[in-house]
């Protein structure tokens, strides 16, 4: 299930960190209103994946998920400055969405039980009213699919050293991790495997490189244009939990183009 949700800046002026981490715990905290133990299961564990036809051992950070992904907040003449972003009095725009629907409606049910969001970090925070709630429809996925990036697409490996390689999108590791994330998830989420293992993803010309914050790490990520095919299991979840690591963190989430 994928959500629109819109909101009305109450705060004048109103502005937010770059920083994704006070949106994944908006997340966390509207669940968490209206299911207080999904909530701290999510948190604290989540999914796990089992290793099963995988080249290599999963490591103990890729072992669980959490299932959503959310989009960059988006407004109409939005601008970035101060490392910060502001927002004039028109309507923001945000996206969120999970494979698992009782997540996105737990999340719904908070929003609407908070009825006006504050969010921030220690710089400030913006309170933000809650306008309404879409429930997007699915699109037609097929074997061969083009998407846009609505947040940017992060991989990254352990190669031993104190912190995790972030790969570059020539790096042909890159897309092979996408590939193998995918299957991770898809296992943890259904406890089989997918009846097609087939899979490509490639960005469809030169991606833009981007450095995104969430708390004290800044990940090395891209944004552009994409194609995929192979089983549409795999493109499917990929559009509902997002493509590459870190979905939970704002990582990943993809739109359909034409």
């Amino acid at each position: 299930m994928r959500l629109l949700i819109r909101f009305m800046p109450l705060s004048r002026p109103a502005s937010l960190p770059l920083d994704n981490y006070p949106f994944a715990g908006l997340i966390y905290r509207s669940v968490w209103m209206a299911a207080p133990d999904y909530a701290e299961f999510l948190h604290e564990e989540g999914y796990a994946a089992e290793p099963r036809g995988s080249p290599e051992p999963v490591l103990p950070e890729h072992k669980r998920f959490k299932f959503f992904v959310f989009s960059r907040i988006e407004q109409r003449g939005k601008r970035i400055a101060e490392g910060r972003q502001w927002f004039g009095p028109g309507p923001i725009e945000w996206r969120v969405a999970s494979p698992i629907d009782e997540q996105m409606e737990l999340l719904a049910a908070g929003l609407i039980a908070q009825g006006v969001i504050s969010i921030g970090d220690k710089q400030g925070a913006a309170e933000l009213g809650l306008s309404e709630i879409i429930e997007l429809p699915t699109p037609r996925i097929m074997r061969r699919m083009r998407f846009t990036t609505i947040s940017p697409i992060f991989v990254a490996v352990d190669d031993g050293g104190p912190t995790k390689q972030h790969l570059r999108a020539e790096d042909p590791r890159f897309a092979e991790r996408v590939k193998m994330n995918l299957l991770r998830k898809y296992r943890a989420l259904t406890g089989t495997e997918p009846g097609n293992t087939e899979f490509e993803f490639r960005f469809d010309g030169q991606p833009k490189s981007q450095l995104v914050q969430y708390r004290e790490t800044h990940h090395h990520c891209y944004v552009g244009r994409i194609e995929v095919a192979g089983s549409e299991e795999l493109i499917r979840l990929g559009w509902e939990c997002g493509f590459g690591e870190a979905n939970s963190k704002g990582f990943g989430m993809v739109d359909v183009r034409s």
